[in-house]
């Protein structure tokens, strides 16, 4: 079993932690566990946080479990605008995503050691929407998602059968005009090679929460729009897990977390397979798929 609770943990590293000018614009919360070994690139595990939240507290669940781990951990803190609005929703992950690859591309540097060339992501709400995200834009930075809670999603597709007829997907419902924004199609091989962990809550279910646009591609909630999610993944042979929290609402657990982590602890094996089916699963399954 998973030791990991909702306390703030703050165990001392060799580099400290906090708030860092680093960065181009947006303020980060680093830390470097003490199992850390010299000369030996350290795990990243990227914590996105939420609408109106902050990197560092949404960063504290997590610390232990990075030092027990050896990961590094880093958590921007980002302002996020009308999440409502597809156009600031575009805007926004766009920025967010180039600043979130320079913070990375930076992170050797700013921490004083090697790292892993990909990072694991972790998402809560908004956040969420940032982390999958990233993983459309920069496949090859990302070892392995969970997002949770997202709310919207933008789909893997170009375009979409809609009512008897293909209708193109644009950013932020699809990947159609990718191009257009970061000058490269979606590379669908290498995000073939990221493992999703799709997570909600079954009662976080309500239509007023989640915003209109997206009703015709995803679905009118948030558990509809993550199990479309889930199956537009499977369609490009992405590996995917959903997880459906029963009585569980819009917030973080202690068993969602411990789940998230479970899947990250075998991210680097899960990495190499084609698909799965649950987090268990594939855990108990991973020595047979090996030989």
């Amino acid at each position: 079993m998973l030791a990991f609770g909702l306390g703030i943990v703050q165990p001392p590293g060799r580099h400290g932690d906090g708030a860092s000018a680093a960065t181009p614009r947006s303020p980060v919360y680093f830390r470097v566990p003490t199992k850390a070994k010299d000369g030996v690139p350290a795990p990243v595990l990227v914590v996105l946080h939420g609408m109106g939240g902050k990197g560092e507290s949404t960063a504290q669940p997590w610390i232990q479990e990075a030092e027990n781990q050896g990961w590094v951990v880093v958590a921007p803190t980002f302002n996020y605008g009308d999440w409502f609005d597809p156009n600031a929703v575009r805007a926004d992950d766009l920025k967010f995503s180039r600043e979130l690859a320079t913070i990375l591309g930076d992170l050797p540097t700013t921490v004083g050691r090697d790292v892993a060339p990909r990072a694991m992501l972790f998402g809560f709400s908004r956040g969420a929407q940032l982390a999958h995200r990233f993983a459309l834009y920069y496949p090859e930075r990302v070892q392995a998602v969970a997002a949770y809670a997202a709310g919207t999603y933008t789909l893997p597709d170009s375009e979409l059968a809609l009512n008897g007829k293909n209708v193109t997907l644009d950013l932020p419902f699809g990947v159609a005009d990718l191009p257009r924004w970061l000058g490269r199609a979606c590379n669908r091989v290498q995000l073939a090679s990221v493992p999703f962990w799709i997570g909600v809550g079954e009662t976080d279910n309500r239509v007023e929460d989640v915003p209109r646009s997206w009703d015709p591609y995803l679905g009118q909630t948030r558990v509809a729009r993550a199990e479309s999610f889930h199956r537009a993944l499977e369609r490009h042979h992405v590996p995917s897990a959903l997880n459906k929290f029963p009585g569980v609402d819009h917030f973080l657990t202690p068993e969602v977390l411990a789940n998230a982590a479970g899947f990250f602890e075998q991210a680097p094996a899960l990495s190499a397979r084609t698909s799965y089916l649950s987090v268990p699963d594939a855990v108990l399954g991973l020595l047979d798929l090996a030989s």
